[in-house]
């Protein structure tokens, strides 16, 4: 993966999660558990559109569990219909 990106999460569930993953964001992964930190939390749309940052947050830490989907998106992909970020 090279540099900042919007990150999208499906769960095994079919929920959305995502946000923008950039410097202050991490992953672990094995041995340890598969667990991620997304500094900036996005609202998401049930088809997994991003709405725009939540206000408020210091971002999100979620545990990986079998099933889950991760996109890692260029936010050039994007473009302005994310909601913008100040990060970029």
């Amino acid at each position: 993966m090279k540099g900042r990106r919007f990150l999208r999460i499906e769960t095994a569930e079919g929920k959305f999660l995502g946000g923008w993953f950039a410097e202050d964001s991490f992953i672990s992964t094995y041995p340890e558990d598969h667990d991620i930190y997304v500094e900036l939390q996005y609202r998401m749309g049930t088809a997994g559109e991003f709405l725009g940052p939540v206000q408020g947050t210091d971002g999100f830490w979620y545990s990986l569990r079998p099933g889950d989907t991760i996109d890692w998106i260029d936010p050039a992909a994007l473009g302005p219909t994310a909601g913008g970020t100040d990060e970029q």
